[in-house]
């Protein structure tokens, strides 16, 4: 039987191509669960989880390490009605993670294009908000991520 969840994952550049084309990332699967969209500077992390998705934001701190922000629903909450268009009918697990891509994928690009080009200045707001959350990467995060990212934050950022 099929995992519902790897074929989905396996269809994320198809929904970010665009974003992928207008930003410079690259795509690599992390695991069945997840794939990232990165350059030499950040990543942006899509993780499967169920019914919904979590984008999580990597980047290498002013020491060289690398930092995952949990700030899924930091960027979440300014999403709009003008993001949920076009959304598929159906209630099942596929339809809604397909929706959650493109709610995503409108909102990164409407209200977050700062981030999809690279701006740090969203950091500041994040630190301070109610979502501010930072976690260990995982193994398959680190080994996928280490050499790509190569950049890190510096004060002339």
């Amino acid at each position: 039987m099929e995992d519902i969840w790897e074929v989905l994952n396996d269809e994320i550049p198809y929904y970010f191509s665009d974003i992928a084309e207008e930003f410079s990332f690259g795509f690599i699967k992390i695991n069945k669960i997840e794939t990232a969209l990165a350059n030499n500077k950040f990543a942006l992390l899509i993780s499967l989880d169920r019914f919904y998705i979590v984008v999580d934001y990597v980047f290498r701190d002013e020491h060289g390490e690398l930092i995952k922000y949990n700030c899924d629903s930091f960027l979440a909450e300014k999403y709009d009605e003008n993001d949920r268009k076009n959304l598929l009918e159906g209630k099942n697990a596929k339809e809604q993670i397909i929706n959650e891509f493109s709610i995503a994928r409108n909102g990164l690009k409407s209200k977050w294009n700062k981030v999809l080009n690279g701006n740090t200045d969203w950091f500041e707001d994040f630190k301070k908000s109610r979502w501010f959350s930072v976690s260990k990467l995982t193994r398959d995060e680190v080994k996928s991520l280490d050499g790509i990212i190569i950049d890190w934050m510096r004060d002339d950022h």
